[in-house]
């Protein structure tokens, strides 16, 4: 399970990145048969006053309309994060991973020897993220 890296247990980040994954991966080497690794895609969305949501990659976007800011790419994770300000003045972060980030670890997995993956939570994919996951 290469997911939850930070989420609702923790403060805004990413829910994997690529040092993550390639420690995962290493810790898998000692495994029988052919394991999986596990990403998750979507991300979560953390509020000023505590409450943190789950968020499918199309909320996230949707809600990146209500940011002064285009979302911004981590190079350490691949992921896209944003701050907005919601109806009642409370400030959020957002960090989700769209189709680019997806390929990315997917291509981490490959590279440390593992082809089999499995997504988890497979509503809210955008048509861009279906695209992609029908490369591999």
């Amino acid at each position: 399970m290469a997911y939850n890296l930070f989420g609702n247990h923790s403060g805004p980040g990413p829910k994997a990145d690529h040092a993550f994954i390639a420690d995962l991966a290493r810790r898998m080497d000692k495994l029988p048969g052919e394991p999986f690794i596990a990403f998750a895609a979507g991300g979560f969305d953390w509020a000023e006053s505590g409450k943190v949501a789950s968020v499918t990659a199309e909320q996230a976007a949707e809600l990146s309309q209500l940011s002064q800011e285009a979302p911004r790419r981590d190079a350490g994770s691949g992921s896209l994060y944003f701050h907005y300000t919601d109806d009642n003045n409370v400030k959020h972060t957002v960090w989700y991973a769209d189709h680019v980030t997806l390929a990315q670890w997917i291509d981490d997995a490959r590279q440390a020897g593992y082809e089999k993956i499995a997504l988890w939570k497979l509503g809210g994919l955008g048509q861009e993220t279906l695209k992609e996951l029908n490369r591999y």
